[in-house]
């Protein structure tokens, strides 16, 4: 479990940090092999506010082969661990080893997200729309939940109209030979 003093000490900018409206540059494109995980691609782009919180970044991390696979963070050069708000779509249950929350609860499964509680103690935990099994979907698809990630994270473009987007590309075109109007003639 990851646990910060900075935030403990520092729980109220925190907090007035992620109520903050933020501001990114959109589309955010995820295309580069992450350097010490080659099976996913990865991207960082900075978030600006004005309220204060160290040198903030989005990421995200997509598996090459299961691009429901992923995790979008914000990020922070003011904590060693740098995450200041995370989700998971997939992957292994959490587990929110702190004494105020019964042995029974402290597991949590994906999709989740990750805080910080006043303690200094990032939990996870599960929005009442992902214990939705008829929303389960929504949840694996990066498009989607990176709307829920941007909505419940305040992340804005400059634009007053313009929600942030997310393109992942793998460096490949998509080719799709049914609509090529040549196809079935002969020369």
């Amino acid at each position: 479990m990851v646990f910060e003093a900075i935030i403990k000490e520092n729980f109220t900018s925190y907090e007035a940090y992620l109520a903050s409206r933020k501001v990114m540059a959109s589309p955010f494109m995820v295309s580069e092999v992450k350097d010490n995980h080659p099976s996913s691609f990865y991207a960082e782009t900075p978030l600006t506010s004005t309220h204060i919180f160290g040198e903030v970044n989005l990421s995200c991390e997509v598996s090459k082969t299961n691009n429901s696979d992923f995790s979008l963070r914000i990020l922070s050069t003011i904590i060693p661990s740098r995450v200041l708000y995370r989700y998971d779509s997939d992957g292994p249950d959490h587990k929110n080893k702190v004494d105020y929350i019964p042995l029974p609860q402290q597991s949590v499964p994906t999709p989740h997200y990750h805080r910080f509680d006043s303690q200094g103690n990032l939990l996870a935990y599960q929005t009442d729309a992902m214990k939705d099994d008829t929303q389960a979907s929504n949840w694996k698809d990066i498009e989607k939940a990176f709307d829920y990630f941007c909505q419940s994270g305040n992340i804005h473009t400059s634009l007053p109209d313009d929600k942030p987007r997310i393109v992942v590309s793998t460096g490949n075109l998509p080719l799709d030979f049914g609509d090529d109007p040549i196809n079935g003639l002969n020369f």
